[in-house]
């Protein structure tokens, strides 16, 4: 039953005078925000809330919400986050997945997304009607094109002379890149940082390099060529080159340089504290070289310091390195460290605890295997911790056989004949060592001595000479012409 001042009404009929119009059952509308059908409005409609259309819409004109990025205001069923919206006023924005893909502006389109591009791909023969401006990747000639100036032109790595630019200045808000030759007629002088900084080319020529900090910079060619880089703090740089010729190297630090040349000459290192990562080139040359680590061919300064040097040849004044590494090394002056015989401070390589230390002062101790078994002191005493072996030298038989003392101090000799004992060479007074004398099988053979061999009685021992048996003659030398000798034996 109706109400009072209620209205009912049991449908709504929408005509625009042609045969399809549309009659709407009121109560279809209720909590209802889908009609089924043709709907044609006369005028304007205003819509609060989402309209959803089963069939199709057409429209003069529509106006939408601006939307976001993760909630577009024209959308699909079923994608809710992907559609068109409206980043800011003159903008339209795609987004796929809720994620900016591509933004349309007054100024042009900018791309989103961590993709790519896909150009148009074909032949020369596929190529479309020309517009200036045209991008398209040549399957056939397997590079980028495009159509400039009324004609298809290449895009290559390399630029062209014709688009090698020249700027009167430069302003740099992030990382500047150069690739190919680059002049700097005037330097590159920035009152901040200069930070991932890179210059690649051939020739890399710069009256100066300036900033109040420079890190992270890479500087690569066949000749590069700079009168200073000056920088409170210079950090991180690396300088490749065939050539390196830098004027001045100025800063109160300079840490992690790598400079790597064939030749690198007329360098000059100043500043409170300097410690280069590594400088390496063929020559080496300057008033003072310091680094971590300085490797080349031939190394050269007055001053060398180092954590570890190593090169064919070392020269200086004085060379002080935690490790000295080189071929040939030819030191003016050299001071090691004390060490110990666990840790030499004289070393070899791949055998750390086999070399040369001090105990303490005055005295040189030998260690092998991280143990002391030799030391001369101060008064050059010298002595051996595991004993001392003269080897046993062959002594060739001949009817005079003469010893060579400076090849061994003790000799096995095999008599097969009548034989007289050589005066030996090299004889050194002092000099200690036995000579065992051996019959062979046949025995009996006679044996006689020069005339600087001098026994007690002034006749020499007389060997045995029954067959195999050994006797020995104990010698020490008195001087050149001088050996005093005692003979022992035969022995078993």
């Amino acid at each position: 039953m109706a109400q009072y001042g209620e209205v009912r009404v049991d449908f709504i009929t929408y005509t625009s005078g042609v045969s399809d119009n549309v009659t709407v059952t009121v109560s279809s509308l209720v909590d209802k925000n889908t009609v089924s059908g043709n709907l044609t409005v006369s005028g304007e409609a205003s819509i609060q809330g989402g309209l959803f259309a089963l069939s199709g819409i057409t429209t003069t004109t529509g106006t939408f919400a601006s939307g976001t990025v993760t909630n577009p205001s024209i959308t699909f069923t079923g994608d809710l986050d992907t559609g068109l919206y409206e980043p800011l006023t003159d903008e339209v924005g795609i987004a796929v997945g809720g994620l900016a893909r591509a933004v349309v502006s007054t100024t042009g389109v900018a791309f989103g997304g961590a993709g790519a591009i896909t150009t148009p791909v074909g032949t020369s023969g596929q190529r479309p009607t020309a517009v200036e401006g045209m991008i398209r990747l040549n399957s056939e000639a397997g590079n980028f094109e495009g159509y400039r100036n009324g004609s298809w032109q290449q895009l290559t790595d390399t630029p062209g002379a014709d688009l090698n630019p020249t700027f009167e200045t430069v302003t740099i808000q992030s990382g500047l890149t150069v690739s190919g030759d680059a002049l700097f007629s005037s330097g590159i002088t920035v009152s901040g940082t200069i930070s991932g900084l890179t210059i690649t080319g051939a020739s890399v020529n710069t009256t100066a390099l300036t900033a109040t900090v420079v890190t992270g910079t890479t500087i690569t060619g066949d000749s590069v060529n700079t009168t200073a880089l000056t920088s409170t703090v210079i950090t991180g740089i690396t300088i490749t080159g065939t050539t390196v010729n830098v004027g001045n190297f100025t800063s109160q630090t300079i840490s992690g340089i790598s400079v790597n040349a064939t030749t690198i000459t007329g360098q000059t290192i100043s500043g409170v504290g300097f410690a280069a990562t590594s400088i390496t080139g063929t020559t080496i040359t300057g008033t003072a070289i310091n680094a971590v680590t300085i490797t080349g061919q031939t190394i050269t300064g007055t001053t060398v310091n180092a954590t570890a040097i190593t090169g064919q040849s070392i020269s200086g004044l004085t060379v002080n390195a935690t490790t000295a590494n080189a071929t040939t090394a030819n030191i003016v002056s050299g001071i090691f460290a004390s060490g110990t015989a666990a840790a030499p401070s004289v070393t070899f390589s791949g055998d750390k605890d086999t070399g040369i230390y001090t105990a303490e002062a005055g005295n040189i101790n030998f260690t092998t295997q991280g143990v002391e078994r030799v030391s001369i002191s101060e008064s050059g005493v010298i002595t051996a911790k595991n004993g001392a072996v003269a080897e046993i030298a062959n002594l060739a038989w001949s009817a005079t056989p003469t010893p060579d003392f400076a090849s061994s101090c003790n000799f096995n000799l095999v008599l097969s004949g009548g034989t007289t004992l050589g005066n030996p060479t090299n004889v050194t007074p002092g000099q200690v060592g036995s000579i065992f004398v051996i019959q062979d099988g046949v025995g009996s053979h006679s044996f006689a001595y020069d005339t600087n061999w001098d026994f007690i009685d002034g006749s020499g021992f007389a060997v045995s000479g029954t067959a195999n048996s050994v006797s020995r003659l104990d010698y020490i030398v008195r001087t050149a012409t001088s050996i005093h000798c005692v003979g022992t034996g035969p022995y078993s």
